[in-house]
């Protein structure tokens, strides 16, 4: 007599179940790089521009190189933010980065209108003028940004990822062809 449920469409679905847990093991950290774009500030006609690393789950700031410059004449010059050599602070909504070059150190705040995220996209710079937008100071003098975004691509799936995702998939409707079921 044929049961209700047959045992190999159960062992079929425990399989499918299997190749779908093992797909959803997550990837190692998600280190994106953010890329400045049009970033200005105002009083000065300056600048910045560059890259850094950053995975918004751990909090993780990971490599740097982030230029100001300073077009004006008679203003400080601009400064060179880079990985190893700038004391930093981070939450996934600003990043805060200081020059250790004692007195002509420079401070260079970058506060987002909405929080970095592991899915990449444009985000804008805070631009209100608070006290905690984005803003560059040097030498006492306070320039808030007039303009900026920070875009990223967001996290792809590993190749090897989806080779065993489609291949299992594929195991699986073979086999259920083949019993039947």
């Amino acid at each position: 007599m044929r049961s209700f449920f047959p045992i190999k469409a159960l062992q079929a679905i425990v399989l499918a179940g299997l190749a779908t847990a093992i797909c959803q093991i997550p990837a190692a950290a998600a280190n994106l790089t953010w890329t400045v774009n049009d970033a200005a500030f105002g009083h000065t006609s300056g600048t910045l521009s560059g890259t850094f690393d950053y995975d918004a789950d751990t909090q993780t700031l990971g490599n740097f190189n982030l230029v100001t410059t300073v077009t004006e004449a008679g203003q400080p010059s601009g400064f060179t933010y880079v990985t190893g050599d700038t004391a930093f602070a981070i939450t996934n909504s600003s990043l805060d980065f200081l020059t250790p070059n004692g007195a002509n150190s420079a401070f260079l705040l970058l506060d987002f209108a909405t929080s970095l995220t592991d899915a990449g996209g444009t985000v804008n710079l805070d631009l209100s003028g608070s006290e905690e937008s984005s803003t560059f100071s040097s030498s006492g003098y306070l320039r808030g940004f007039t303009s900026g975004t920070v875009s990223a691509n967001g996290v792809t799936p590993e190749p090897g990822t989806m080779a065993l995702t489609f291949g299992s998939l594929a195991a699986v409707v073979s086999l259920v062809r083949r019993r039947g079921l």
